[in-house]
Formats: C-alpha cells, sequence, structure tokens
C-alpha cells in the first residue's frame, strides 16, 4: 500500500522569504545588519566633518602666532608633523565628546538612510570614508 503525501502549507511570510532569497535580496535580519553599516558609515562621516570643518581650524589657530611660546616648541619634528597632529586631536575630541552639532549633521543623513533600498544601503556600507583630505 502506498502511502499519499500531501504537500506542505506555506505561509505567506515564508513564501515571500523564499522568493527574496531565489531573487538574491537579503532576510530583514540582513537588512538590519546593513542598515547598522550604512549608519556607522555616516556617523564617522558626521563625525570627520565637524573636526575638520570646526575643531581643526580652532587648533590650527591656537598653535599660531601670537598664542606660540618657545616654552613648549616641539621643535622641527612638531613643525613637520603639526597638521598630523591636529587633524588626529580633533577627530577624537568630537568622537569621545558629546558633540550636539554632530547630531544636528547625522540626523538628516539617517533620515534620508532610513528611506532607502537595500542596494543603496549595501553601497554606502561598503564605501571608504576618505579622512585625509
Amino acid at each position: 500500500m502506498v502511502a499519499s503525501v500531501e504537500p506542505l502549507a506555506v505561509s505567506p511570510a515564508a513564501s515571500a522569504h523564499s522568493d527574496q532569497a531565489a531573487h538574491g535580496q537579503d532576510a530583514p535580519e540582513g537588512f538590519a545588519s546593513l542598515f547598522k553599516a550604512a549608519e556607522a558609515k555616516l556617523r564617522a562621516s558626521s563625525e570627520k566633518l565637524v573636526a575638520s570643518a570646526l575643531l581643526l581650524p580652532l587648533l590650527n589657530r591656537m598653535q599660531s602666532d601670537p598664542f606660540r611660546s618657545d616654552l613648549f616648541n616641539g621643535g622641527m619634528a612638531e613643525d613637520s608633523f603639526r597638521s598630523m597632529l591636529n587633524t588626529q586631536l580633533a577627530d577624537d575630541v568630537v568622537h569621545r565628546s558629546d558633540f550636539g552639532i554632530t547630531e544636528r549633521v547625522h540626523e538628516p543623513m539617517a533620515r534620508w538612510l532610513r528611506s532607502q533600498p537595500p542596494e543603496t544601503l549595501q553601497r554606502i556600507a561598503k564605501m571608504r570614508i576618505d579622512t585625509l583630505g
């Protein structure tokens, strides 16, 4: 005697998930991780913008005349590497502190990011941020 096999019932959610997998689309968990990665890139970009546009000019100005002193002069090495030091200091200050302006820069970009399709999130998540210039 041969038993008949009935097809399994598939829920609409499972069907949609299998359709997404068949077409190469990520599941919602993949979307969440893409969104987090893209948002981290945007936050880093916001911090870099605030550091280079706000703090870096202040640090450069503070280390020039009339604030310059021979008492704390690092010599020729300091003169050669001052711009790199100031860039690192500005990046660290913005990253480690709670600058309201960083949030003001980041929030419109985060709102835009929430409306983007997964393909855009994937491109943003893979993007390299130019920190040197």
